[in-house]
């Protein structure tokens, strides 16, 4: 596993974690402090998730878009549900399936794309 990997997976646990933080919390101000500071994570991640890509574009193209493509869907809906949160609305079992499931594609291509040509 390349350094740029493990520091590719590092930042998905930590934007994971502080967005579940920030779903669950009943306070505005957490909320907010968990959205901003998963967009700054977000910043990073797709820096490294670029480096990634120029690493292993040449060996699967198409999976490897697919899966940067379905990771940056991941950090939109990660924000979107943060915003939804922080207005004061109440979730809806849709969101966080639709969540689930790209964040669960992604990490499988991902696996893939490592295993393969990682």
């Amino acid at each position: 596993m390349s350094t740029s990997s493990f520091i590719h997976i590092i930042l998905w646990l930590l934007i994971g974690l502080i967005c579940s933080y920030g779903l669950i919390i009943d306070q505005f101000q957490q909320t907010l402090i968990a959205q901003y500071t998963a967009r700054v994570l977000d910043i990073a991640l797709i820096i490294s998730g670029l480096l990634m890509v120029v690493h292993t574009v040449a060996m699967s193209p198409l999976l490897v878009w697919l899966h940067f493509i379905l990771e940056i869907m991941t950090i939109g809906l990660f924000d979107f549900l943060l915003t939804y949160k922080r207005k004061q609305r109440t979730l809806k079992n849709k969101f966080a399936l639709l969540i689930l499931f790209f964040f669960g594609v992604a990490t499988i291509l991902g696996l893939v794309v490592e295993y393969q040509y990682g």
